[in-house]
């Protein structure tokens, strides 16, 4: 057992009986105390044990509501950090910070708007079942791998744009208002099964037009994601089997996997637009809006659903193509009609 410790911070004391064994009202205590404090403790007294044996000395914020705003940044949360069950009624922002392995936001509410830009996650971090009833931006975020975010409620606007993303996420039966993955990176595979979106945007781009990071040199940030092979117009593996779109773009993506759109109900025409489709991709089951777009919308609809059956025209996937021809030339008779009235 390690002697008391008294740390000071943002006009507040917190003192750690055991500051090798910390426990939860000292957790919450030492965070309003600000990064320094909790850094400083942090640094003194790591985590110990690992992912198979249990963490000892993590933190802990678990059936917790923060009633104030949380502004930390570069925070070194270590293994194992608790959210669980957590509420924050105000804005809370933990941009720049450590998160370790195995960090458990879980069942967590977030009434307020929430900021992780530039924040480093470990393997198996959970957001499983939370709600986020206003923005909540990951912007340039690093998940190792593991990432659960199933089961999701969110209203407002939800931003992975640049996060790049290990291998195994899932995102299934989430709920989404709108959401965007503009520039994500996302490794191995990534599922989407069964989620519902109001508008979702998947568009690839170039890393100059990647400004997402607020903390970050972005020649390093770039270096980073590049050493193990990603771009942020590219896509690997990834699956939508079963979910449905308000709206949906896909603009300048370069599908490299197995790519599944399989039962996916689109109430909009998908944007396609200069998107770039693998052999492996499947529409199986898919539905297609009834009706053609709107008279201003419908030549944006006509050219993604051309992509769309070019790209199939080239796997001689006869089905596919014909399919997305009569769609294309539903909106071009669209496009005609208004041109023949104006």
């Amino acid at each position: 057992m390690a002697e008391s410790c008294t740390y000071a911070g943002n006009g507040r004391e917190a003192h750690i009986a055991d500051p090798e064994n910390i426990q939860r009202e000292e957790c919450i205590a030492l965070l309003m105390c600000g990064a320094d404090a909790w850094n400083t403790w942090r640094k003194s007294y790591p985590v110990r044990g690992g992912m198979l044996t249990g963490y000892q000395n993590c933190a802990d914020f678990s059936h917790h509501c923060f009633e104030e705003n949380i502004g930390l940044d570069r925070v070194d949360f270590g293994n194992g950090a608790i959210f669980h069950c957590s509420i924050f009624k105000r804005w809370v922002a933990f941009r720049a910070c450590e998160f370790g392995h195995k960090s458990d936001f879980s069942y967590s509410k977030f009434l307020h708007s929430a900021y992780f830009n530039d924040s480093a996650f470990g393997e198996a971090v959970s957001f499983s079942c939370s709600e986020f009833h206003a923005e909540v931006v990951f912007g340039c975020c690093w998940f190792d791998r593991s990432l659960d975010f199933t089961n999701v409620s969110a209203t407002h606007l939800v931003s992975f744009n640049g996060a790049c993303i290990g291998s195994v996420a899932r995102f299934d039966r989430s709920s989404f208002g709108l959401v965007t993955f503009i520039g994500a990176m996302f490794d191995l595979s990534v599922h989407f099964e069964y989620c519902t979106f109001k508008m979702a945007h998947f568009d690839g781009v170039r890393w100059a037009q990647l400004s997402e990071s607020l903390y970050q040199d972005m020649a390093t940030w770039r270096q980073r994601c590049v050493s193990i092979g990603m771009e942020p117009d590219r896509l690997g593996r990834i699956s939508f089997r079963g979910a449905k779109f308000g709206g949906a773009k896909f603009t300048q993506r370069v599908f490299e996997g197995e790519v599944s759109f399989d039962d996916v109900i689109f109430q909009k025409a998908p944007d396609f637009r200069d998107a770039k489709i693998s052999q492996q991709t499947s529409f199986a089951g898919a539905g297609f809006p009834v009706a053609p777009a709107a008279p201003d919308e419908a030549e944006n609809a006509a050219q993604s659903y051309r992509t769309l059956k070019l790209a199939f025209a080239q796997q001689q996937a006869v089905r596919e193509e014909q399919l997305f021809f009569r769609l294309e030339m539903r909106e071009e008779a669209v496009t005609a009609e208004g041109l023949r009235k104006w």
